[in-house]
């Protein structure tokens, strides 16, 4: 069975206190961190059985977790199970990730931890299904593809058309634009001084208009 070590860390980061957070409060502060980890420990099962798209997906999360301060790196599109990880520990700011979330149906307690871990799982689950539904998994390549600045053009001008078609309010907007800049849900909040429930409000809204104009 392959074995996936992290890459290196940080020069502000220690490999072994790194998992420590887990027994810190969740805090506003901490609450990025913590869903990283729980989104890559997640992932990493997956890569772990299945390889191949998924693998690439888990090496590309764990560039954006551990090394996103660096010059010029790019969010992949793995990161959004670390957002969602993030988003479900926000409503348990004040609490410890190894407290109690539920009790299962064996009476056996459920950990916030836990119960994120699942959260992403099945996050992951859906796009595994999506994955293995693709005729020739194996064949699926990750190539740069370059592109003529005709080719870029149309592109863009295709998004206009789209944004348009969408008719976002301006909070909806500036939520949009900030998330195709890469930028995550924290630095998202941040950014534009709003809870993170109001971000993940108008993601939700972005993604229904989006289907909805898909749908017609």
């Amino acid at each position: 069975m392959k074995n996936y070590p992290h890459p290196k860390l940080n020069a502000q980061e220690n490999y072994r206190t790194l998992y420590k957070v887990y027994d810190e409060t969740i805090t506003f502060d901490n609450v990025k961190r913590i869903g990283e980890l729980i989104a890559l420990s997640t992932l990493r099962f997956t890569a772990l059985h299945l390889g191949g798209y998924f693998e690439h997906v888990y090496r590309s999360l764990m560039k954006d977790v551990f090394n996103q301060k660096e010059k010029e790196h790019v969010i992949s599109d793995g990161y959004d199970y670390a957002q969602d990880a993030v988003l479900f520990l926000c409503k348990f700011i004040g609490k410890n990730p190894k407290d109690t979330y539920a009790i299962d149906r064996n009476g056996k307690r459920i950990t916030i931890w836990l119960a994120c871990a699942k959260h992403v799982s099945k996050l992951i689950t859906k796009d595994r299904k999506r994955v293995v539904n693709e005729k020739n998994v194996e064949a699926i390549k990750f190539e740069p593809n370059y592109k003529t600045d005709k080719q870029i053009d149309e592109e863009q001008k295709s998004v206009e058309r789209t944004i348009r078609k969408m008719k976002l309010n301006k909070g909806q907007k500036k939520t949009l634009f900030c998330y195709m800049a890469g930028m995550t849900f924290v630095q998202i909040a941040k950014h534009l001084s709003i809870d993170l429930s109001t971000v993940w409000r108008h993601r939700q809204q972005l993604r229904q208009k989006y289907l909805s104009l898909k749908s017609k």
